[in-house]
């Protein structure tokens, strides 16, 4: 009878032992930080805003699109599919009869490395609306464009009618 107590023991401690093992990988995996965190500051060297992107684990580090323009500012950024997203707004020149905004997307894996950006202006110059839309397992952004026709000499809009709206699927 003894002997049967004994192994029913172990069977419970081999249980237990079995079950710390299979949890420790788990508790692993959920505090992995995967968060996308971004700010902008003003730099008076340039002068522009600057934008720093902190990806995960990984220490902030600063945003520089292809090619580098005037400025470029971070607007938003999120993690969708196992990819993180940076939505931002460059600016092609520091005259504002000559500046053209730029939207747009660029890429990563979960470890930092770039994999792509792609431009989304559906006109000359374009505006975000708001920041990702997340929707049915989609990714999209909102803008409003203007022609470079709808500009006087002097930069200013000459009709806000003319503009057109998009909400434009981030592939």
């Amino acid at each position: 009878m003894n002997h049967k107590i004994n192994l029913a023991g172990i069977g419970i401690l081999v249980c237990l032992a079995t079950t710390q093992v299979s949890a420790k990988p788990a508790n692993n995996v959920v505090s992995k930080d995967v968060s996308c965190q971004f700010k902008s500051k003003f730099d008076d060297t340039i002068p522009a805003d600057v934008s720093y992107i902190k990806l995960g684990a990984q220490p902030f580090k600063k945003f520089i699109v292809d090619p580098d323009y005037f400025s470029s500012r971070i607007e938003d950024c999120q993690l969708h599919g196992g990819r993180y997203y940076v939505l931002s707004v460059s600016q092609s020149h520091p005259a504002r009869t000559l500046a053209q905004s730029l939207i747009e997307v660029t890429q990563f894996d979960l470890t930092g490395k770039k994999l792509s950006q792609k431009f989304y202006n559906k006109a000359w110059t374009c505006e975000l609306k708001q920041g990702f839309i997340a929707k049915n397992q989609r990714l999209l952004i909102d803008t409003q464009c203007a022609e470079k026709s709808n500009f006087d000499e002097y930069g200013d809009m000459i009709d806000p009618q003319q503009n057109k709206s998009y909400q434009i699927e981030v592939k």
